[in-house]
């Protein structure tokens, strides 16, 4: 079967988007389909990771048409880096190049119904990754991995009512290290001795260096592993404020992120992605939100006793933080209850492959 996965990243969407595709991409692989992605934005290490694992990338051009923000089109239109005519468009022209598509995911914010309509004549299905059920798709498979209070409500009016919805982290697009990690060494944690500190592979808004000074302000003998990605604007002083304690140890753009979530007792982080793959190990959370995206899910995670909801990135202080983590320090049963309901929202292991693979079959 052919995949093509229309699909970008940048430093002010994230990287996110891709690195789930990848995910999919690399299952899909494993049962003989081929995998192109198609992509206007891409940084070059993730580029770079595409190919790596064995998938085409297509780049489309820059646009003559600049993308410009409408009342009636997705709130997220700037992103797409051009009209949303000329990007199906240029979409359509490089699927036909490249020898058609049986099935077409698309995960951008930016995209919508007019999008996926003018497409359809040019694939056999259609999937949209989406979380924001803020817009209306004309689709065959939606795919939502984010836990919601009121998932099954979402995308009412929003699909054809043919459309196949697969909701909830029971469908969670995790890369193989960490289902193994998940299958190796689960424990619930009742004391914090290890820190596991990861705002995502940009972080716009630094807050890496905010989680830093707060951990900096106890004096207790615990160790801290920060991690953040190559296109982090403020690495050197990330790297720079670690070294000053004995405790932080940096790293940057690293492989074994799910031997460090593994473990660590504690997580300081944002409510992206990360935050189903630290579910997954049964690592407990103070989560910051650091996207609008964000907002809905970590609420309902937090409200549902899931994860520890420290607020939006432009009010959460170092105090802020610090309040959060003092808590989890003092109170045993409420570090192991998060511990426990994380690892259990997120069962790791899944058949979305395989019903994703009957759905565009049909």
């Amino acid at each position: 079967m052919r995949v093509v996965l229309r699909v970008d990243a940048s430093h002010h969407m994230g990287t996110g988007h891709l690195v789930r595709c990848l995910t999919l991409a690399d299952r899909l692989k494993l049962t003989g389909c081929m995998c192109r992605f198609i992509c206007r934005h891409a940084p070059e290490n993730l580029e770079v990771q595409v190919r790596d694992h064995g998938h085409e990338l297509f780049r489309l051009r820059p646009s003559d048409e600049p993308s410009t923000l409408s009342s009636n089109g997705p709130p997220y239109a700037s992103w797409l880096g051009a009209t949303w005519e000329a990007d199906s468009r240029d979409t359509a022209q490089a699927i036909v190049r490249h020898g058609g598509a049986d099935l077409l995911v698309v995960d951008h914010y930016a995209i919508d119904h007019r999008w996926e309509g003018y497409l359809r004549s040019f694939c056999s299905r259609i999937m949209v990754i989406d979380d924001l059920a803020d817009r209306r798709h004309e689709c065959d498979i939606v795919l939502d991995q984010n836990f919601f209070l009121n998932m099954e409500q979402r995308y009412r009016d929003l699909v054809p009512r043919d459309c196949r919805l697969l909701l909830g982290p029971q469908f969670a697009l995790l890369r193989p290290d960490f289902l193994e990690q998940r299958d190796k060494c689960h424990r619930v944690r009742s004391k914090v001795e290890r820190i596991f500190v990861f705002f995502g592979g940009t972080d716009p808004t630094n807050e890496t260096t905010k989680a830093i000074e707060a951990l900096c302000g106890f004096q207790l003998p615990f160790a801290v592993d920060v991690v953040v990605g190559k296109n982090h604007l403020h690495k050197r002083s990330i790297e720079m404020a670690c070294a000053v304690d004995h405790r932080f140890r940096y790293y940057c753009q690293i492989s074994n992120m799910a031997q460090l979530m593994a473990m660590a007792d504690l997580s300081l982080g944002a409510g992206g992605g990360t935050t189903l793959e630290r579910m997954c190990l049964g690592l407990p959370s103070v989560v910051v939100v650091t996207a609008d995206n964000q907002s809905a899910t970590v609420h309902d995670l937090a409200a549902a006793g899931y994860v520890l909801n420290a607020g939006r990135a432009d009010e959460v202080t170092i105090e802020v933080l610090q309040n959060c983590v003092a808590e989890l320090f003092a109170n045993a049963p409420r570090l192991m209850d998060l511990s426990q309901k994380a690892f259990r929202l997120v069962p790791g292991r899944n058949d979305l492959v395989e019903t994703l693979l009957q759905q565009a079959t049909k």
